[in-house]
């Protein structure tokens, strides 16, 4: 079988693979793409991020292309221009069999527009405010697409944002690291006959650390991990209590943990256990209330007030 242009050997009745792409060129349609100064852009209806990684399929997207001609694989090298993009684009494909690959070039409009997220930042547009009371490096801390203005105030500063799903992501990132977050709402107008909302998210140091101790409801907690709630352990009865951030605040603060001390187990008798203090070697006994203990055991305690625990 020979080819009925060009006279060429063919695998198939018809034309050749040249002759098919020079009478059947691939071709792509005209792209304009809009693109925001924050380098989001909009897409089927959407705004995505990461252009560069959209480029192939809005190139595929607009290819025009023989029904025989079958598209197995693209790769594309764009140039990043102030209204353009130039891309070299590197097509893989099949016609009847046969494996082609055709590189072509293309210029991809830039319209200039403004997203959602930059429109709202640049009217000063706000849905919450995160009260930052605790020392932080705003420009580390704040995803500035989100942010509107930050304000100085006694104690930190403020930010408004303006996206409030944000300002919780942030609350729960803090109250995860054991700062206590509060959260609030105030009625910020009406729209359409409905009360809009102004969220409020405080962030504050809980003023204690892991390892501290705390009197809470006549007990005294050792601070053993913060989260959405503390885990604490009860000293006297050596249990473990979640109790709620917002509680710490209010607790009094009985002891820090520099004040751990270690001691070793000098003797042990069946009512009373002896230890020595490891700095000052002082002695003092308690209660034979700990059977895991035997001498020479080396224990952390602590003194709250007149009396002694054993951690």
């Amino acid at each position: 079988m020979i080819c009925h242009s060009c006279g060429k050997k063919t695998v198939q009745i018809g034309l050749c693979l040249e002759c098919f792409l020079k009478k059947h060129p691939i071709l792509i349609e005209d792209i304009a793409v809009k693109v925001c100064r924050c380098g989001r852009f909009w897409r089927k209806a959407l705004w995505e991020k990461d252009l560069e990684k959209f480029l192939g399929k809005m190139i595929f997207e607009n290819l025009v292309v023989d029904p025989e001609i079958k598209i197995t694989g693209i790769v594309v090298d764009p140039v990043f221009e102030e209204r353009k993009i130039k891309a070299k684009v590197v097509l893989k494909g099949t016609y009847r069999g046969l494996e082609f690959e055709r590189e072509m070039s293309k210029e991809i409009r830039k319209e200039p527009v403004s997203c959602p997220v930059c429109s709202r930042v640049s009217s000063s547009y706000y849905e919450a405010v995160v009260q930052f009371r605790i020392p932080v490096d705003a420009r580390k801390t704040l995803d500035g697409e989100y942010v509107t203005r930050t304000e100085k105030v006694a104690g930190g500063f403020d930010a408004y944002v303006t996206n409030a799903p944000y300002a919780r992501k942030l609350g729960s990132q803090f109250a995860r690291k054991g700062y206590i977050v509060m959260h609030s709402k105030q009625i910020a107008g009406m729209k359409d006959g409905v009360e809009m909302c102004r969220e409020f998210v405080a962030i504050k140091s809980p003023g204690v650390e892991v390892g501290d101790f705390i009197r809470y409801k006549d007990k005294f907690l050792q601070i053993m991990e913060f989260g959405r709630t503390i885990r604490t352990k009860d000293v006297s009865q050596r249990k473990t209590q979640m109790i709620p951030p917002n509680r710490i605040e209010k607790s009094e603060v009985v002891a820090r943990k520099s004040d751990v001390r270690k001691a070793m187990v000098s003797s042990v008798s069946p009512s009373v256990t002896q230890f020595m203090d490891q700095d000052t070697f002082s002695t003092f006994e308690l209660p034979n209330k700990y059977p895991e203990l035997k001498e020479k055991d080396i224990v952390s305690y602590v003194k709250i007030g007149k009396d002694v625990y054993i951690l």
